[in-house]
């Protein structure tokens, strides 16, 4: 019987570009040897956290192992013919073809790890916009919305170069004098704010009150609840009450546009309890 063993730190790596259904079918077959014991113990799958991330190894036992405990020196050891975990991660890290070699090659200058994106699909996405940017060229609002999906429901790095990937689009665009489409203020400041970036998240938004702000609704509403978002996240950091009265300007944009929206309405909850809480501060 072939039989392969897998650094649970690899798993983990896979994990961030495989689809849930092709990870529970693949570990739920294989056994764990967490390093320390003598013997190894049968994997029932995967507890996952609300955002998605693997949390902890649910064993056939009943037993949730910490993936974090685990990382460090525990492997998955796949006794099943063909071993299809060992197979599924040594496939992920060969390109299958000359285009994915190529698109590959144009992330990498964009400084971007391939493997971090999700899937093919996801690294198309992300290839053209970077590649149309080398050649200053405006990639098209379908393309935008593709590579900022692909980079936005990757981790926090992803997320950082995701903004300088909108920020180099806004740039060429102020170069050439031609207009910046209006859906990449938004998308800009979210994964700025994403990245953890509130200064450039607030920078990015600035124009939403100036009188060439965004003309769209949507783009209107989508980045004031951002630009709201992130003057949040900046109060909860230093406590400047200008940073509240700017987030309210804000919030009256996205709320004009769409009042009975869940994100508007959760971001409405969020502003009172700051400005509660400024309040109670400030006496």
């Amino acid at each position: 019987m072939s039989e392969a063993s897998v650094p649970l730190s690899a798993v983990l790596d896979w994990l961030t570009r495989t689809d849930r259904e092709t990870v529970a079918g693949l570990i739920a077959g294989c056994a764990l040897d967490d390093g320390d014991s003598d013997e190894t113990f049968a994997i029932h799958g995967l507890d996952w956290s609300d955002a998605g991330k693997p949390v902890a190894l649910v064993l056939r036992d009943g037993r949730r192992l910490p993936v974090r405990r685990l990382a460090a020196t525990a492997h998955l050891v796949d006794r099943r013919p063909g071993a299809p975990l060992a197979a599924a991660i040594e496939a992920a890290r060969k390109p299958a073809d000359p285009a994915e070699n190529e698109m590959r090659k144009v992330l990498s200058r964009a400084g971007i790890d391939a493997d971090r994106l999700r899937s093919a699909a996801a690294r198309r996405a992300v290839a053209v916009v970077a590649w149309k940017l080398e050649r200053e060229r405006v990639p098209s609002g379908e393309e935008r919305q593709a590579a900022y999906l692909a980079l936005i429901a990757g981790d926090d790095a992803l997320a950082s170069r995701g903004k300088l990937i909108f920020r180099r689009l806004v740039e060429i665009c102020q170069q050439q004098h031609v207009p910046v489409p209006e859906d990449c203020h938004w998308r800009l400041a979210c994964l700025a704010r994403t990245s953890g970036d509130l200064l450039e998240a607030v920078a990015a938004s600035d124009i939403l009150h100036r009188h060439d702000r965004p003309k769209d609704d949507v783009c209107r509403k989508l980045l004031a609840a951002r630009r709201c978002a992130a003057l949040i996240d900046l109060w909860e950091v230093n406590a400047q009450a200008a940073l509240l009265r700017e987030a309210e300007k804000a919030f009256k944009v996205a709320w004009a546009v769409a009042p009975r929206e869940e994100e508007v309405d959760a971001l409405r909850g969020r502003l009172n309890r700051a400005i509660e809480r400024a309040g109670i501060a400030g006496r």
